[in-house]
C-alpha cells in the first residue's frame, strides 16, 4: 500500500512541538513495510527523536543512541537500530545531487540531522557516528553503485559486513525521490555486495576490497 504521507507522521509528533521540516519533495512512501523497522525505532520514546532533529547536538544524539539500542546486545541488532532509524528520518538531497560530483566530502553529522537532508556522505558519516557512540566497531567504505558512492561496514566478530543507509532509505527517478524504506543493503557480505547488479539508475556496487578495514577514521 503506497501513500503520500510521510513515514515520520506515523511515529506521532509530541505535544513540544513539531520536528523540523523535512525535505522539500514529495515522497512517495511506501507503508506496508512498517512492521519490518527495528521494534526499537517503533517504539522510541519520541522526545529523543524531537532533541536530535531540532536541538542536534552530541549529548543528544547520545542519549538517541541510548534509546535505540536499550536492552540490546548483539552487533547486529544494534546496528539494525541504529540504520533503520537514519533510513527513515534522513532525505536524499537532490538539489546536490552531482553524478561526478565529490561524494566523499566530509559532512558534520549534526548539519545532517538539523537539515534531514544530505548524500551518502552524510549519511555515511551520520551512521559512523551514531554506530561508534553505540560501541561498534564500523568503518566506511568508499567505491560505487553506478556513481561514486560511499556507505559503510561494521565487524560483526568475525568479518566485516556492510550497512548502506543511503540506498534503503529510498531511491530518486527522474529528479523525484522516492522514499521507500528497506533493509535490502543492512549487515550483508562482502560476497552479497559483488553480486548487486541494479539499483534505481541501473549500476552495481564495485570497490577495492582491499581496503582492510577499509577506512576506520
Amino acid at each position: 500500500m503506497k501513500n503520500l504521507i510521510l513515514f515520520t507522521l506515523l511515529l506521532t509528533l509530541s505535544s513540544c512541538g513539531k520536528v523540523n521540516q523535512i525535505a522539500p519533495y514529495e515522497y512517495e512512501e511506501e507503508i506496508s513495510n512498517y512492521s519490518s523497522v527495528h521494534k526499537n525505532v517503533r517504539n522510541l520514546p519520541q522526545h529523543l527523536t524531537f532533541n536530535a532533529l531540532n536541538n542536534p547536538s552530541d549529548e543528544n544524539v547520545e542519549d538517541l543512541v541510548e534509546g535505540l539500542t536499550e536492552d540490546i546486545s548483539g552487533t547486529e541488532d544494534k546496528v539494525k537500530a541504529i540504520h533503520d532509524w537514519i533510513a527513515i528520518n534522513i532525505f536524499y538531497d537532490l538539489d546536490r545531487y552531482e553524478p561526478a560530483g565529490d561524494l566523499y566530502r566530509p559532512y558534520f553529522y549534526l548539519e545532517v540531522l538539523r537539515s534531514r537532508l544530505t548524500m551518502c556522505g552524510g549519511y555515511t558519516d551520520l551512521f559512523f557516528v551514531m554506530a561508534k557512540m553505540a560501541g561498534i566497531r564500523v568503518s566506511s567504505v568508499t567505491g560505487a553503485a553506478a556513481n561514486a558512492h560511499i556507505w559503510n561496514a561494521v565487524w560483526d566478530g568475525a568479518e566485516w559486513k556492510h550497512v548502506d543507509a543511503t540506498w534503503d532509505a529510498g531511491s530518486y527517478d527522474n529528479g523525484k525521490a522516492k522514499y521507500s524504506y528497506s533493509s535490502t543493503y543492512f549487515f550483508k557480505t562482502a560476497a552479497f555486495m559483488n553480486t548487486v547488479t541494479a539499483h534505481a539508475d541501473g549500476g552495481g556496487y564495485t570497490y577495492d576490497e582491499t581496503q582492510s578495514p577499509y577506512s576506520e577514521y
